[in-house]
C-alpha cells in the first residue's frame, strides 16, 4: 500500500495488541476488523483511500494474529466484542463505524450489541456469524491432523488460493494475496489460527453459540452488509429466515464477480459504496435500509 501509517501498541485486558493507523489523528475514527487467520494487510486496497478521505483509520491485529499477543489460557471469540471496546477506550474513540470481515463481522457486532452507544454503524463484509453454514474448505480443517496437512503453505499459493478465494482471475490482488500466505508461514502464526478456528467451527459448522441470529433485531445502528455472490467460504445466510428479516437497520449489496474477499476484489465498488453509507451517517437520517440486492460488477471506481 503506498500511503502512509503509523504503528502502535495498546494494551487491552493484559494482551499487547498492535494496531496501524492511517489519515489525519483528529480526523473521524473508522475501525477496521480482520477475520481468523487474517490481519491488517487484509485492508491493504482500502486504508489509504479512507485515510484520503479524512478518516482517523485504525485496523488492530486482533488477539493471537500479526505481533498481537494471545493469551497463555487461551482467548474466547465471545469476549471479543468487549475486546473492540478495550481498544476504543485505549484509542480515546468514544463512537464510531465498526467494519468487520468474515469472522471479523462477530466482534463488530458484539461490541454493537454490548456497547450500543460506542458504535454508529456497522459495515459487515462476508459475515460469520448470520448463521452456521461455513464452507467445506474451513470445515476439513477443523478435523485434528488433516487439517495441519491440508493447511500448509505451499498448498496455499498459486492457483490453489486465488480459486478459493477470488471469483474472476483477473482480479487478484497478488500482493496481499502473497502477505496472506507468508503469515500461515510462521509456526505461532498457524498454531493460533488452528486454535482459534476450531473454537469457533466444526466439521458441521460454526457452533451454536456464535451464531447471532437470535439477537439480530437488538442491532439498532444502520447496517451495510457486503458479500460477494460467488463466495465459497462464507456462503450467504437464508435471507428469509424471520431472524435477518425483522433486522430492521440492515441494507445488502451483493458484489459481482466476487468471492471472499469484496474488500480486495472489488476494492473500488466497496469503497464507494461504503464511503457513502459512512456519509449517510452524519445527515440527520439514516441511511435507506431493507433487504434488497444490488449488483455492482464493474471494478472501475464509480465517478
Amino acid at each position: 500500500m503506498n500511503y502512509p501509517v503509523r504503528d502502535g501498541v495498546v494494551t487491552v485486558n493484559d494482551m499487547r495488541l498492535h494496531y496501524i493507523e492511517a489519515g489525519p489523528s483528529e480526523g473521524a475514527p473508522l475501525i477496521f476488523l480482520h477475520g481468523i487467520g487474517g490481519g491488517i494487510e487484509d485492508w491493504w486496497a482500502n486504508l489509504g483511500y479512507f485515510g484520503e478521505q479524512g478518516y482517523r483509520v485504525l485496523a488492530p491485529s486482533m488477539p493471537g494474529h500479526g505481533s498481537s499477543d494471545f493469551p497463555s489460557g487461551g482467548w474466547d471469540a465471545m469476549d471479543s466484542g468487549r475486546t473492540v471496546v478495550g481498544l476504543m477506550d485505549a484509542w480515546h474513540v468514544r463512537q464510531a463505524p465498526l467494519i468487520g470481515h468474515s469472522a471479523g463481522g462477530i466482534p463488530a457486532m458484539l461490541a454493537t450489541l454490548e456497547a450500543p452507544d460506542r458504535v454508529s454503524g456497522l459495515v459487515l463484509v462476508a459475515p460469520s456469524g448470520l448463521g452456521r453454514r461455513i464452507g467445506w474448505m474451513l470445515r476439513v480443517l477443523t478435523i485434528p491432523v488433516i487439517g495441519e496437512a491440508l493447511w500448509q503453505p505451499w498448498l496455499l499459493q498459486g492457483k490453489r488460493a486465488e480459486k478459493a478465494i477470488f471469483a474472476d482471475q483477473e482480479l487478484v490482488n497478488h500482493e496481499i494475496l502473497e502477505r496472506w500466505v507468508t503469515r500461515h508461514r510462521d509456526p505461532a502464526q498457524r498454531r493460533n489460527f488452528f486454535r482459534l478456528l476450531r473454537q469457533g467451527l466444526t466439521i458441521f459448522g460454526l457452533k451454536s453459540r456464535l451464531d447471532l441470529r437470535p439477537r439480530l433485531h437488538e442491532i439498532a445502528c444502520p447496517t451495510l452488509i457486503i458479500w460477494g455472490r460467488d463466495d465459497q467460504i462464507v456462503p450467504q445466510p437464508d435471507w428469509s429466515d424471520s431472524r435477518l428479516q425483522e433486522w430492521r437497520g440492515m441494507r445488502l449489496l451483493e458484489l459481482a464477480p466476487c468471492g471472499h474477499w469484496p474488500q480486495v476484489e472489488q476494492s473500488a465498488a466497496f469503497d464507494h459504496e461504503t464511503a457513502l453509507f459512512l456519509r449517510g451517517l452524519t445527515t440527520d437520517g439514516a441511511p435507506e435500509v431493507g433487504s434488497g440486492r444490488r449488483e455492482s460488477p464493474g471494478q472501475d471506481r464509480p465517478d
